[in-house]
């Protein structure tokens, strides 16, 4: 019976990346005004995917963030298959220069946060841009790429608590 609860137990640890990805594409879905509409809703999936990519990233395979961006597409209604990529290309970048980030102090991880969510943000707006056949605003794309900046020490401060007290004792 300890093996039973011991293989429970080490499955859902296993799986909180992920669980934590799926509650914010659907909180990212859901229509939640900060602010009365002033303040959009911060790219929740962005932030996860970096944080557990850069600390946790056997805990984050390719194949469940690529599900979590099908999942995004699908609830928002963007393009299909648009955040997968950009949810890749955010893990790749951040796996090629997790060694860099490791040990690091929490702004210069910030930093790094900050240069994957622009580069992620300018990619979703010059494909959405392509589809609309001329350039879209920057002020939407622009102000949501700002909010998730500025949520992430908030958020990675929580995540590496969940990632403390949860996953380290595996």
């Amino acid at each position: 019976m300890a093996e039973r609860a011991e293989t429970i137990s080490r499955f859902v640890t296993n799986s909180t990346p992920f669980v934590l990805g799926l509650f914010g594409v659907i909180l990212l879905a859901l229509p939640v005004r900060l602010a009365e509409g002033l303040i959009p809703m911060p790219i929740l999936p962005l932030v996860m995917i970096y944080f557990w990519t850069l600390y946790e990233p056997e805990k984050l395979p390719a194949s469940l963030v690529f599900v979590l961006g099908l999942l995004q597409d699908a609830l928002g209604g963007g393009p299909f298959g648009l955040w997968s990529t950009v949810y890749l290309l955010v893990q790749f970048g951040v796996v090629s220069q997790r060694g860099y980030f490791l040990g690091r102090d929490t702004k210069v991880v910030w930093l790094g946060f900050a240069i994957v969510a622009v580069a992620a943000g300018v990619v979703v707006w010059l494909v959405l841009s392509l589809i609309a056949r001329g350039l879209l605003p920057l002020t939407g794309i622009s102000l949501q790429i700002l909010v998730t900046i500025c949520v992430y020490p908030v958020l990675g401060a929580g995540f590496g608590n969940i990632r403390r007290t949860v996953l380290l004792d595996y």
